[in-house]
């Protein structure tokens, strides 16, 4: 008796309940919606000035000429600080 017990598990753990093979089901595609659909984030170009770009270009050149840099000048490191994050490039 206890023997067909084990075997009887054995089986179950295999093959699914007794021996059988676990029940098959159709398949039903996933649908991808939500409740609320939630808008995908948008890139946002901004259209800037070239004139006014190149010009606070021009004054943070001409400080950098002069000796100053963002180590010994508070007004260099927010100009750059700025420009940066207007325009997305490094100076």
């Amino acid at each position: 008796m206890l023997n067909k017990m084990m075997s009887m598990n054995q089986k179950a753990t295999r093959n699914g309940l007794y021996g059988r093979p676990p029940a098959t089901t159709k398949t039903v595609p996933v649908k991808l919606t939500s409740v609320r659909p939630q808008p995908k984030p948008v890139r946002v170009v901004r259209l800037y000035d070239e004139k006014r770009k190149a010009n606070e270009l021009f004054w943070i050149r001409k400080l950098e000429r002069a000796g100053l840099t963002e180590g010994n000048s508070q007004v260099v490191k927010l100009m750059k600080d700025n420009y940066r994050r207007r325009y997305g490039e490094r100076v």
